[in-house]
C-alpha cells in the first residue's frame, strides 16, 4: 500500500531549500510551421475544384503558463471573466503578488503587489462590484494573520480593511447572495482547526459573527452554490484526517445544514461554481497522499465523479471559464520521494465540462 503523503502546512524555512526541484522556464515549443504548398499552376480552362481544406486540424495550443510558480494561493474570477490569484509560495519563498489569466486570450498578465500580501493558505472572493477581498493566511506556516485587503480590478489598486476578528490561516472565503464576506474556519492562532465563520459587510465596513460551522476543520474550501448557499468544502481535522464533509449555510435561514459528502476526502484542493452550475472539487491531499480526481456537485444529486487529472497535484487553486472549462491552477506534483517537499509549478490544467476532457 502507498504511503501517505501528510505535508499538511510547512513553514517558508522549509520550503525555501525546495530550489533544486527545477521548475523550467516558459512553456513547451510547438516547432516550426510547415511550409505551405503552393501545388501546381492552374489552368485557366480547368475546372475549378473546391479545396478540402488540410489534412488534419491544427494543434490546440499549450494552456499558457503564470508569470512565476505558485502553491497555497487564492484565485478569484472577475467580471471581466479574467482569473485572478493573489499571493502564495514561489520557488523563492512568499510571494505579494497577483497574476490574471484571460482564457480567451490564452494569456496571463501581472498585476500590481502589495507589501502585506506575502502569505499562504490565504483565502479570496470577490464581490458584486469585482472587487476581491484576500483574507488571512500566514507569513511562515505558523503563525495565523488577521490582515485582510480589497483589490480594486477596475484600478489596479489595493487598501486596507477592518482585521478578521479571529486571525486564521487555511480558511475558506465566499461572498453570499446577500453581498457580505464569509470567512469559515481554518486553523486558529493555538495550532487548531476552528468552526468560527466571521462576516464582513462592504455596507458597514464592519465584521460580525455568524453561527459557527458544524465541524471544525482547516484546509478546506468556500464556494457559493447556484442555489445561493454557502458551501463549506472537505479540509483535515486536527488528527491530519482528510474530510469529506459538505456544510451549506442558508442565508435565508440564517443556519448551516449538512449536505451530501465529497466521494474522496480531501483538503489543500481546488474548488469553483462552473458555468454549468455545479461546484468542481479537484485534486488536493487524500489518505493516501496527492489526487488526481476531479468530482461534480449537483445541490440535492451530490457528487458525480469525472475523468481524473492527468497528473496528481495538491496545493492548487481553481476557477472556471464562461465557455464550459475548469481550471486546475499551479500547485505542485506528487513528488517520488515521499519525504522531499515539491517545489510549485507555473502549469494549469484545463477540463472541458462538455466534452469531458482535459488540457495541458
Amino acid at each position: 500500500m502507498k504511503a501517505r503523503i501528510v505535508l499538511a502546512l510547512f513553514p517558508l524555512a522549509a520550503f525555501a531549500l525546495v530550489h533544486c526541484g527545477a521548475v523550467s522556464d516558459g512553456g513547451p515549443t510547438a516547432g516550426p510551421a510547415p511550409a505551405a504548398d503552393a501545388g501546381p499552376a492552374k489552368d485557366a480552362s480547368a475546372v475549378d475544384v473546391p479545396d478540402a481544406g488540410p489534412a488534419t486540424d491544427a494543434p490546440t495550443p499549450p494552456l499558457a503558463r503564470m508569470s512565476k510558480a505558485r502553491s497555497l494561493f487564492a484565485t478569484v474570477k472577475g467580471q471581466d471573466g479574467r482569473l485572478r490569484t493573489f499571493g502564495g509560495l514561489t520557488t523563492g519563498g512568499l510571494d505579494d503578488t497577483s497574476d490574471a489569466y484571460d482564457p480567451v486570450a490564452n494569456k496571463w498578465t501581472a498585476g500590481t503587489g502589495v507589501a502585506s500580501l506575502g502569505r499562504y493558505g490565504l483565502a479570496a472572493t470577490a464581490d458584486a462590484s469585482g472587487n476581491v477581498y484576500v483574507i488571512g493566511g500566514t507569513p511562515d506556516g505558523a503563525t495565523p494573520t488577521a490582515a485582510v485587503e480589497m483589490y480594486s480590478p477596475a484600478n489596479d489598486t489595493w487598501k486596507s480593511l477592518a482585521d478578521l476578528p479571529t486571525a486564521r490561516l487555511g480558511l475558506g472565503a465566499a461572498t453570499g447572495k446577500d453581498g457580505r464576506i464569509y470567512a469559515i474556519g481554518g486553523r486558529d492562532t493555538a495550532g487548531a482547526p476552528t468552526d468560527i465563520v466571521e462576516v464582513y459587510s462592504p455596507a458597514t465596513q464592519t465584521w460580525s459573527t455568524a453561527p459557527s460551522l458544524p465541524t471544525k476543520r482547516l484546509a478546506l474550501v468556500a464556494v457559493t452554490g447556484a442555489d445561493g448557499k454557502v458551501y463549506a468544502i472537505g479540509g483535515r481535522d486536527a488528527k491530519n484526517a482528510p474530510l469529506g464533509v459538505v456544510e451549506a449555510f442558508d442565508i435565508d435561514k440564517g443556519a448551516w445544514e449538512t449536505a451530501e459528502p465529497l466521494l474522496t476526502g480531501r483538503f489543500w484542493f481546488g474548488a469553483t461554481l462552473g458555468g454549468d452550475g455545479r461546484i468542481y472539487a479537484l485534486g488536493g491531499m487524500g489518505d493516501l497522499g496527492f489526487l488526481d480526481d476531479i468530482e461534480a456537485f449537483t445541490p440535492g444529486a451530490g457528487w458525480k465523479a469525472l475523468k481524473a487529472m492527468p497528473e496528481r497535484r495538491a496545493w492548487l487553486s481553481a476557477g472556471a471559464s464562461a465557455d464550459g472549462k475548469v481550471f486546475a491552477i499551479g500547485g505542485s506534483t506528487e513528488p517520488e520521494d515521499p519525504a522531499t517537499q515539491p517545489p510549485p509549478m507555473r502549469t494549469m490544467l484545463s477540463f472541458d465540462t462538455k466534452t469531458s476532457t482535459w488540457q495541458k
